[in-house]
């Protein structure tokens, strides 16, 4: 169902598919759906929506982490962004869509104790700022985060805007 280029498309997809598969019963709910994924300034926002096929077929998670590894080698620009889109679909068929993103670098080694199946850049995406692992800051509290935002949080907060202005 993600046949999108961009993290809002897919979140968009996703939403309508949804929308469009509703029982009948239901057609009066509101569907949020999302996308996300790691933007790398270097990479051109290279992997984007194709983290899993970035390198032309279906990568695993230690796959993925090499391949980024592989091509950041040498480069001292590791900027990098998690990006989160949130599409909304309400019942009269309007769609919101959300998108924030939160800020870090790719490490140059993996920090294997912060690997977890299925989220290959949670070893690799660090906060310098705080000194301290992306998925490590989500769990601080607003005021321990030191004005760091945390994308997700933040379109998450608009999200529940756009549905209380809806209501």
């Amino acid at each position: 169902c993600e046949s999108g280029t961009t993290f809002k498309e897919n979140a968009k997809i996703k939403a309508t598919h949804a929308r469009n598969n509703l029982p009948k019963q239901y057609s009066d709910y509101i569907v949020i759906a999302d996308d996300s994924g790691m933007t790398i300034d270097a990479l051109n926002g290279k992997p984007g929506v194709f983290t899993r096929r970035w390198a032309g077929y279906e990568m695993t998670d230690r796959e993925i982490i090499d391949y980024c590894l592989e091509k950041l080698n040498n480069i001292s620009n590791r900027n990098a962004s998690y990006v989160s889109s949130f599409c909304i679909s309400f019942p009269s068929n309007k769609t919101v869509i959300i998108e924030d993103k939160s800020d870090g670098v790719i490490l140059e080694k993996v920090k294997t104790q912060s690997m977890l199946p299925g989220m290959p850049f949670r070893a690799l995406f660090y906060v310098p700022k705080l000194k301290m692992m992306f998925h490590e800051v989500r769990k601080l509290s607003i005021a321990d985060r030191q004005g760091y935002r945390v994308g997700h949080d933040e379109a998450m907060k608009k999200c529940i805007e756009a549905i209380s202005n809806y209501i």
